[in-house]
């Protein structure tokens, strides 16, 4: 297998999954979205059967329609890491801890574009999560790792890991 994806967060992701999973796989880092969609275009009227192009949602619906080209509805794959169930097992504390410690990073948020994100955690009990999705993951994932004295890398390692323990990739990853 092949998997042509953004950034190197993708191939964190990707590369963990295929270990867990036992697959063997190539990864190519192509440094953005239309990067991604360029190497599709490029290499569709081939018909690679063993060739994936994976790309984050970015709040813009599916785009290409393919079934090796995977567009993820979450704006950013690190969405998938704030899961505060597979998180209170990780780091051993309680669900409630977790949504705590989340919340505290979102309140955290100081980019103006995030605003809206900050009023909500300030102001609204309990947090609705669902709004993550569209918020860029990357910045919170970041900013729990720093909570936890972990690199983010390791947080995907041990969250895939987790899911895989508690049987729960294929529903967690099923656009992947």
């Amino acid at each position: 297998l092949t998997f042509f994806v953004e950034d190197e967060a993708h191939k964190t992701f990707v590369s963990n999954l295929a270990k867990v999973l036992n697959k063997d796989i190539e990864i190519i880092v192509c440094r953005n979205k239309a990067n991604v969609k360029t190497m599709f275009e490029l290499l569709k009227s081939s018909h690679p059967n063993n060739v994936y192009f994976l790309v984050d949602g970015d709040n813009e619906g599916a785009g290409i329609v393919d079934a090796n080209f995977i567009s993820l509805q979450k704006y950013c794959i690190e969405n998938y890491l704030l899961d505060p169930l597979l998180l209170s097992k990780i780091f051993i504390k309680t669900e409630e801890e977790i949504i705590a410690i989340i919340v505290d990073c979102v309140r955290g948020l100081n980019q103006s574009k995030l605003l809206v994100y900050k009023k909500l955690a300030d102001n609204v009990s309990p947090f609705p999560f669902e709004v993550l999705d569209a918020l860029d993951g990357s910045i919170i994932s970041n900013k729990l790792a720093g909570q936890f004295n972990k690199t983010i890398d390791e947080i995907i390692e041990l969250y895939i890991i987790q899911a895989n323990l508690d049987g729960k990739l294929d529903s967690i990853f099923r656009e992947i």
